[in-house]
């Protein structure tokens, strides 16, 4: 998790006309979510860092799809996790290798927002794990 503050100068007499956006990064470790696909028996470890305004994103998998897969998403925008419409993480041409029921690409969602702050990480390790249950 990369905790960050971002500094914003509106339009003053001393700042410019254009917000100026000054990015200070205080801790510099990275979110990460593992994905056990008990169905097909390969475990994933989705990794996201913060890196100015990109997201850097590294998968470590026994699974030749998935591994397919992160090499479309290496570096991802703060659009693709925030508009699914556009996002590559979850668009056809990355995941066409993919069982449309593999979780990965949402596992690097979560990834993704615990990173830039839009799931807590301590309120993550609290609920330790989302599940889907067969009944």
């Amino acid at each position: 998790m990369v905790f960050s503050f971002y500094f914003v100068c509106y339009v003053t007499a001393s700042c410019p006309v254009e917000p100026l956006y000054s990015y200070v990064t205080f801790f510099d470790i990275m979110a990460s979510v593992t994905v056990n696909m008990r169905l097909c028996g390969k475990t994933h470890k989705v990794n996201v860092v913060l890196d100015g305004m990109d997201l850097k994103v590294s998968i470590d998998t026994d699974c030749d799809h998935v591994r397919q897969y992160s090499e479309k998403v290496k570096t991802i925008s703060m659009d693709d996790v925030t508009d699914m419409k556009a996002s590559k993480v979850v668009s056809y041409e990355s995941t066409i290798m993919m069982t449309p029921t593999c979780l990965v690409p949402k596992a690097v969602l979560y990834a993704a927002w615990m990173e830039i702050g839009m799931i807590s990480p301590t309120r993550a390790k609290e609920v330790k794990e989302n599940s889907i249950s067969f009944v």
